[in-house]
């Protein structure tokens, strides 16, 4: 009697099959769906990580400097994900420049947003150049270990007191496709007086 009661308690406190068919397939349902939609957010997170950064190079003719900057956005909608972040480039050069006060001060004080692109790219392909590269080109030209215009200004101090403040002027009203010419210019040049004629 008492293993007959032990049977019929069994039986009742298990759940029949067609529950637990019904569990079972909830449960891979269940699965199924989590690891779909756990799919689909990384496939989206890797499309934003790769064709969503827009990353790029400003440059500021008042002062010299330079800064990076990067954001993320939602591709083919245009829509800004994240704040833009920047951080300072400025090179050896620039800083250089701005120390020995080769580069006059503006006559206004710069704002904040004057800045000049270098350049901009958004996602794998796209990529837009700005008038500053060319500029930031002869900044950054590198010959035998040695940034070219470093080296220039630190063995012509004389001449670079001239040259530098003509090259701020040329950037300051955006006129960098002068620049090939101007930075031609000092090649053969002796003195301060025959680079300033030049210049003029």
């Amino acid at each position: 009697m008492a293993i007959e009661q032990q049977n019929q308690s069994n039986a009742a406190t298990r759940p029949p099959a067609a529950k637990r068919s019904r569990l079972f397939r909830w449960l891979l349902m269940t699965a199924l769906i989590l690891t779909a939609l756990l799919t689909v957010t990384g496939m989206l997170g890797g499309v934003i990580l790769t064709a969503g950064v827009t990353h790029g190079e400003e440059f500021q003719p008042d002062t010299f400097h330079r800064r990076t900057y990067y954001y993320y956005r939602l591709p083919l909608f245009g829509f800004q994900l994240t704040p833009i972040y920047r951080d300072d480039h400025t090179g050896t050069l620039e800083t250089k420049l701005s120390a020995d006060k080769l580069i006059p001060a503006p006559a206004r004080p710069p704002k904040d947003d004057e800045w000049d692109l270098i350049f901009e790219q958004s996602g794998a392909t796209r990529r837009i150049q700005g008038d500053a590269s060319i500029l930031g080109t002869y900044l950054d030209m590198y010959a035998d270990g040695d940034l070219v215009w470093l080296k220039w200004t630190n063995d012509h101090p004389k001449l670079a007191a001239v040259f530098w403040p003509a090259v701020a002027e040329v950037a300051r009203h955006e006129l960098y496709i002068w620049i090939p010419d101007l930075m031609n210019l000092p090649k053969g040049v002796g003195n301060p007086v025959e680079l300033q004629t030049k210049l003029d």
